[in-house]
């Protein structure tokens, strides 16, 4: 009889035991393979915010560098993929990227229909 008890006792403590290990994976997102952080996006967006700040001080010159907008055009579209491609649980930053990729291009549109940008408008726009 001693011994069924702590046959019982055992299975309860490994189901403890295992119970809090799933718990414990479940908090850190290992079952979600998509975690709301992610550092490829956070780089992706670092890096290109200075060169975007830049590109917009060069509204304020005569002429605009074509070349230097398709760059940045190509790597917003890199990272909407990328960001497309992690699936529906990452719908809130595809939203995100569509939005920073439109104010891009209306204020490239802008640049373009209304001429030079004057430091007041550049200030709010950016």
């Amino acid at each position: 009889m001693n011994s069924n008890l702590q046959y019982w006792r055992r299975r309860l403590y490994l189901f403890v035991a295992c119970l809090f290990f799933i718990l414990a994976l479940q908090s850190c997102g290992i079952f979600d393979r998509i975690t709301y952080y992610d550092t490829t996006t956070f780089k992706n967006l670092t890096e290109l915010k200075p060169e975007v700040g830049m590109l917009y001080e060069s509204f304020t010159q005569s002429s605009l560098d074509s070349l230097w907008l398709r760059s940045v055009r190509l790597k917003l579209r890199q990272m909407y993929e990328y960001e497309k491609g992690k699936g529906e649980k990452n719908t809130e930053t595809i939203e995100q990227m569509k939005i920073i990729t439109e104010m891009f291009e209306r204020h490239v549109a802008d640049r373009s229909g209304k001429g030079i940008w004057a430091n007041a408008h550049m200030m709010n726009n950016v």
